[in-house]
């Protein structure tokens, strides 16, 4: 009985011989290094070589470790679909080829062809094959213009190819460059040392399930794959190949609609959603919460596909909903986002436009409340993780005394914290002006947060009148600091000067040169003198109109 798992150690040579040849099954990714990774690859065999003297014998060298591969692969059998190893395979090939093509002498031409050609035998009934086949949708490409006898020679500089293949195609001319560049024996002891002296673990399996095991152990110890193809292997372990392809095809859609760092943020607030616990190890909880009642499948087809339009919706303001009341504007402008995980649970299965505009509502002015308090994000994480408790005890989220909501007591806090210095602390300063924009302009949205920011109308710097700021028992600094002072600006107009006048300040900041003022710097259109008093007006006619949308 042969062995579940095998693992040898083997030079190019012999990987590139009769014993293997190898395929890319359809769910794996598409071919995905730059010519940065190919040429840092070049890099370190132009360093292993030129360490010797160009007289020394190429077996005398130390031998050079590509990393492992992970096959499946039956007992007797050549073919191997490679489950890790995708990226250095392609990229040799692709450097082999090229030696191929350049090489003047016919033999050793002809025994580089070798390596990536295999051909057939009548007696045991194989015919010609390359030793490499890449998905369907990248093979034909590769076939044609890399591995087939000349091919390489066939491309120009300036080639241009549909997307899928601009990877291939890019690291294709940038290889060829460098190794044309060689000088006849340096690019002979570089085929010499590739061939002979650069090796592989090769690792093989008898069955995917296995070979995922080990290729989710020995990637998740540190090396550079990311979680989201961690993952993805867990997925598709256990699924059929047609499943298993329709699931990497909807999951790389996904990842290339967001970016991979965005598509590990939805992973993240995913797993929060479910949890409502801190995610640590977005692996080791997503593993944790598949076996608890939430199937392979399932996660993709019934969770992960449809947060994925409402994560894109989020966060990105250029996607935009009628059903919007402007909370989702404000929410995206607070410094944490911790929020997301609860809104994805809760706006999945949320029908009526009435129940989505009181849920952000809601949702918005918690998020001022921990903002005011400045709640740690541990503390932030309890209370959000206490909303996805409620909602999978199958809560009414929306009913008074819970924990989306505020209590009296809350609600008196949240009162106090606006009428402390908290209210103009330099982190609530741009979502507090965007919120009160929305409420005396009507509008829903507004300029990107990123394209706004909050300056202060009267400085120290430029009094109107010369005059100390003073009124009441309110010092000119608590005036100066406070909500009151505070103003929109579009971030060209920051662009304060040390010698402008009170008045050049009030035309930079308020827009007269341009574009419509804020609807929360009307009120300051015509201040002229000591504004002191206007200030702590604005401030209070603030105040109350945040108590009121808020309901404290």
């Amino acid at each position: 009985m042969m062995p579940s798992l095998h693992a040898r150690e083997l030079p190019l040579r012999k990987m590139m011989s009769e014993e293997y040849v190898f395929c890319i099954p359809n769910f794996q990714r598409a071919y995905s290094w730059s010519t940065e990774q190919a040429g840092d690859l070049l890099d370190d065999l132009f360093t292993e070589i030129d360490e010797y003297d160009p007289e020394c014998p190429v077996d005398a060298m130390r031998p050079y470790f590509f990393g492992s591969v992970i096959l499946v692969r039956m007992p007797n059998a050549p073919e191997a679909d490679v489950i890790d190893g995708q990226q250095r395979l392609t990229t040799l090939t692709m450097l082999i080829s090229l030696l191929r093509d350049i090489e003047t002498d016919q033999a050793t031409a002809a025994a580089l062809h070798d390596l990536v050609h295999a051909r057939g035998n009548p007696l045991v009934g194989t015919s010609d094959r390359f030793r490499l086949t890449l998905r369907p949708r990248d093979n034909d490409f590769f076939a044609a213009f890399v591995q087939a006898a000349g091919a390489t020679r066939t491309v120009p500089d300036d080639h241009a190819e549909p997307a899928g293949d601009d990877n291939i195609l890019r690291n294709l001319v940038f290889m060829r460059k460098a190794v044309e560049a060689l000088s006849p024996k340096r690019r002979q002891r570089l085929t010499m040392f590739v061939v002979e002296r650069c090796y592989f673990v090769v690792i093989t399996a008898a069955d995917r399930s296995t070979a995922y095991r080990i290729f989710s152990v020995i990637n998740s110890r540190g090396l550079n794959l990311s979680t989201s193809d961690l993952i993805k292997a867990e997925i598709v372990s256990s699924l059929p190949d047609e499943q298993a392809e329709a699931m990497a095809c909807e999951w790389e859609r996904i990842e290339g609609a967001l970016g991979r760092t965005g598509f590990e943020s939805l992973l993240h607030h995913t797993l929060f959603a479910h949890t409502g616990r801190r995610v640590k190890s977005i692996l080791a909880d997503f593993q944790s919460i598949v076996p608890n009642g939430i199937g392979r499948e399932a996660f993709v087809a019934d969770i992960l596909i449809p947060y994925a339009s409402i994560y894109d919706y989020l966060i990105n303001p250029k996607v935009t909903s009628e059903w919007d009341s402007g909370s989702l504007f404000v929410l995206r402008s607070f410094d944490f986002n911790e929020w997301v995980g609860p809104a994805l649970r809760i706006l999945n299965n949320c029908t009526e436009q009435a129940l989505y505009i009181e849920f952000l509502e809601k949702l918005e002015r918690l998020c001022f409340y921990l903002l005011l308090r400045r709640d740690y994000t541990g503390s932030r994480l309890a209370r959000f993780g206490k909303i996805v408790d409620a909602l999978a005890a199958g809560e009414n989220i929306l009913q008074d005394g819970s924990p989306l909501d505020l209590n009296d007591a809350e609600r008196q806090e949240l009162r106090g914290l606006l009428y402390s210095p908290a209210i103009s602390a330099t982190r609530a300063q741009l979502p507090i002006m965007l919120r009160l924009e929305l409420l005396l302009s009507g509008a829903t949205s507004l300029p990107a947060p990123e394209d706004l920011h909050v300056d202060k109308f009267a400085t120290r710097r430029a009094p109107a009148t010369g005059r100390a700021l003073t009124v009441g028992a309110r010092s000119d600094k608590d005036i100066l600091n406070g909500l009151g002072n505070l103003v929109l600006v579009r971030r060209r107009r920051s662009l304060a000067t040390i010698r402008e006048t009170a008045v050049e300040r009030r035309e930079r900041l308020m827009g007269h040169d341009a574009n419509e003022p804020f609807a929360t710097s009307v009120s300051l259109l015509d201040a002229e003198g000591d504004v002191t008093e206007r200030l702590d007006q604005r401030e209070a006619a603030f105040l109350e109109r945040l108590c009121s949308h808020w309901r404290l």
